[in-house]
């Protein structure tokens, strides 16, 4: 996931990544951090800011965001123990089709506050010796995730 921003402190909301639509394209730009094993990652759920001229919760979109794409750029934060987790990712003109928005156009809060639900549900219900995916709701969970 692509939530936290570096200057957001821990107001989820407070986006600044910005993305622009140009024809059947959206040009993303901004920063991330705190992003969970970005340097491995294939593709990345990018919460973006829309529409500035509305509430902070509605002007934010949700995109599929290509981590290979020109302009992205992930530089992994070592920690104490050495291990390398975390990411920053910078997000500069890269450019994300259409088809590659996830959900209506102003409804990445909703999908980000369903999002981060269901993780932390499944995480706390494994890490308390919770059961597997089907009986944690995964699959029907990615089904409606895919389809919004």
């Amino acid at each position: 996931q692509m939530f936290s921003e570096p200057d957001a402190g821990s107001d989820l909301a407070n986006v600044g990544m910005r993305a622009e639509r140009d024809g059947d394209e959206w040009i993303l730009n901004g920063s991330k951090v705190w992003t969970s094993r970005g340097a491995y990652a294939r593709w990345g759920m990018c919460l973006a800011r829309t529409d500035a001229s509305v509430a902070k919760h509605r002007g934010l979109t949700m995109f599929a965001v290509d981590m290979k794409a020109r302009g992205v750029e992930v530089r992994p934060l070592e920690q104490i123990n050495g291990d390398r987790h975390f990411t920053e990712v910078f997000v500069a003109d890269v450019r994300v089709p259409e088809a590659h928005r996830i959900g209506d156009l102003g409804a990445g809060w909703g999908l980000t506050v369903e999002t981060l639900a269901h993780e932390r549900a499944t995480i706390g219900g494994r890490t308390f010796g919770g059961g597997d995916d089907e009986e944690l709701g995964l699959p029907s969970w990615l089904e409606a995730w895919r389809d919004a």
